[in-house]
């Protein structure tokens, strides 16, 4: 069964895009993950919904995980089941916090999203907080999906038919630092374009 698993940046600026793309790239690899980029790039299964947050989103930023790193396409069901009930999680969420501070020169919030099958039509759950609030909600003994408990057999049964997104947001200090990154890159783009129409 596929896992697909994403980092999504709304409305983030096309000068910062390829940054960021190298960032996550290389934060990826440092913890042993693959990645690619683009809306097309996630599996079949996932291709419709992805899709149409795409468009609603109006975002072009899509970085959707692989592991193991062999994976041909966009799968990432280790890490899946590393957040099942048992598995060992703390290497995605070191991944996670790294990830977490390399974006803050980016963005003021970034979304994840996790799904097995997503439809164009589909509903999804949606959650947003801080990053403490994200590692909490994946410590739950199912990770991102619903645990159903069995008292009969006193376990749960992990429902993840319906994805989630879970937007996290940075404190406001760092939005402000995010807003002088946007200012310089701008700044920079400009006296780029003044030196080529009045060179020295």
């Amino acid at each position: 069964m596929s896992q697909t698993i994403d980092i999504t940046i709304k409305n983030l600026s096309e000068p910062l895009r390829s940054e960021a793309e190298q960032r996550v790239k290389d934060t990826a690899k440092a913890h042993g993950y693959g990645v690619s980029f683009g809306s097309s790039s996630c599996v079949e299964e996932t291709r419709e919904g992805v899709a149409t947050l795409a468009r609603s989103w109006k975002t072009n930023f899509f970085a959707f995980l692989h592991h193991p790193t062999d994976a041909v396409e966009a799968e990432a069901w280790q890490i899946g089941r590393a957040l099942s009930p048992g598995g060992e999680r703390s290497d995605f969420f070191k991944f996670l916090n790294t990830l977490y501070h390399v974006f803050s020169r980016f963005t003021s919030e970034f979304s994840l999203f996790f799904a097995i099958d997503w439809n164009a039509k589909d509903k999804v759950r949606f959650r947003e907080g801080s990053f403490e609030s994200l590692i909490k909600y994946l410590s739950r003994p199912c990770g991102w999906a619903e645990a159903l408990y069995i008292p009969e057999s006193d376990s749960f049964w992990c429902d993840d038919e319906v994805p989630v997104i879970f937007t996290v947001r940075y404190p406001e200090e760092s939005q402000r630092c995010h807003r002088s990154a946007e200012v310089k890159s701008e700044l920079t783009e400009a006296m780029a374009e003044m030196l080529m129409c009045h060179p020295l």
